[in-house]
């Protein structure tokens, strides 16, 4: 599993949020948002763009 974001737990588990749950996250934040106002591109397109915004993250531990 690609992981976002952890969060230790109190008894020190690490409890992980998928990376694609993340990715959809900040899409529907930027929707909410509506982020695109002014900036001259599709709605659509820039929730994309903002979904991919941890790309970097999705790799095979070296």
């Amino acid at each position: 599993m690609f992981w976002a974001k952890a969060q230790p737990t109190i008894h020190g588990d690490t409890e992980a949020h998928p990376l694609v749950a993340h990715a959809l996250d900040v899409a529907a934040v930027a929707t909410t948002l509506d982020l695109n106002v002014g900036m001259g591109m599709e709605a659509s397109t820039l929730r994309f763009l903002v979904a991919l915004h941890d790309i970097g993250k999705l790799s095979r531990p070296s």
